[in-house]
């Protein structure tokens, strides 16, 4: 058994000292319940966690947890430790004072020469700032994203009703010998100017903004669901398995609706198929969203960057911003599974 005291050298503790990044240690065992103790703790954990070493010597890092850490994360942790694997993660944890902070960790075994390990050693960061951040500038990007649907919905809905007018008057002065003739073209315009205002509602998110506020993602997603097979000939099958009525909040429920709306679009457009399956539910604190084709499929390049990829590279990125994951399967022939997921708990602004 390691002493509780037992520290690193003079030459690497004098170095681990003076990082900026929090440094525990903690004993190989056990991993279940109460976890394996603390040996060591940095000066930059204390300043970052308001825990002096005599606070945490002998307990768990169990003391950092609080009623918003992800469960899910710390699954994920228990497994790797089990594996004798390296971890790299972010939590939600709380300081000294119970300020929740947000936690970017990465744990790595230290074994003996027979290849058993004796301790854990982590590394910490407080990304609190850098996870604000992300939200904030997501949040006001939707902003942007809300006033510049408003004005093509005001201009471009404003220019396209008029014409829809002008074409109905136009066939109320057609003279009977020329109706049979210029009729079918007023129907055909008419048609068309139909396609195009829904097709710029779509675009610009105007479809249901009024449903996402007043009543939530689960009615919203059914409206832009029929919205799609009435007008893309594209029937999705959709299984909510979320409890109606339930409520998110506005800024995760705002990224959902346009991750699918993208994703739907991309579908009805390259996807080369007439079907397609939305998934929702929640679990352990995540909304998960599933979508899947049954189109052609593609082989993904090993960056979304280039054109052909921008609505795929645009999803994944709002999903991140929110430290959500994303994840895309896809080959030729076999279609394209899509998945995201996102933490119901969002740091407050």
């Amino acid at each position: 058994m390691h002493s509780l005291s037992q520290e690193p050298a003079p030459l690497l503790q004098s170095a681990v000292n003076q990082t900026k990044e929090a440094v525990m240690i903690t004993e190989g065992e056990p991993l279940d319940k109460p976890g394996p103790r603390i040996t060591y703790v940095n000066p930059a954990f204390t300043e970052i966690t308001g825990y002096e070493a005599d606070d945490v010597i002998g307990k768990t890092p169990r003391i950092l947890q609080g009623p918003k850490t992800e469960p899910w994360v710390l699954q994920r942790l228990r497994r790797r430790l089990e594996q004798g694997k390296r971890f790299e993660g972010e939590v939600i944890n709380y300081k000294k004072d119970s300020t929740l902070y947000v936690n970017q960790w990465s744990i790595a075994p230290v074994k003996d020469d027979d290849g058993r390990i004796t301790h854990w050693v982590s590394v910490q960061r407080d990304i609190t700032d850098k996870r604000r951040m992300n939200a904030r500038l997501l949040s006001a990007q939707e902003k942007e994203r809300h006033q510049m649907a408003q004005r093509m919905h005001d201009e471009i809905g404003g220019m396209l009703t008029t014409l829809q007018m002008t074409v109905s008057r136009a066939r109320g002065h057609v003279q009977e010998a020329t109706e049979e003739d210029v009729s079918p073209l007023c129907d055909e315009v008419e048609s068309q100017i139909q396609e195009i205002s829904t097709v710029v509602r779509l675009l610009t998110g105007q479809a249901s903004p009024r449903l996402l506020d007043d009543y939530g993602l689960l009615e919203a997603v059914a409206e832009l669901v029929d919205t799609f097979e009435n007008t893309k000939n594209l029937t999705v099958e959709l299984h909510n398995e979320i409890d109606p009525g339930e409520r998110f909040p506005s800024l995760l429920e705002k990224v959902v609706y346009r991750v699918l709306r993208e994703a739907l679009m991309n579908i009805a457009q390259h996807a080369d198929t007439d079907r397609a399956q939305v998934v929702l539910n929640e679990t352990e604190q995540r909304l998960r969203l599933h979508i899947i084709d049954y189109g052609k499929g593609f082989t993904p390049s090993s960056s979304l960057d280039d054109t052909e990829n921008l609505g795929l590279a645009g999803i994944e990125e709002r999903v991140q911003r929110l430290n959500g994951t994303f994840s895309l399967n896809s080959d030729a022939g076999t279609g394209t599974r899509i998945t995201i997921t996102l933490p119901l708990t969002l740091l407050p602004e």
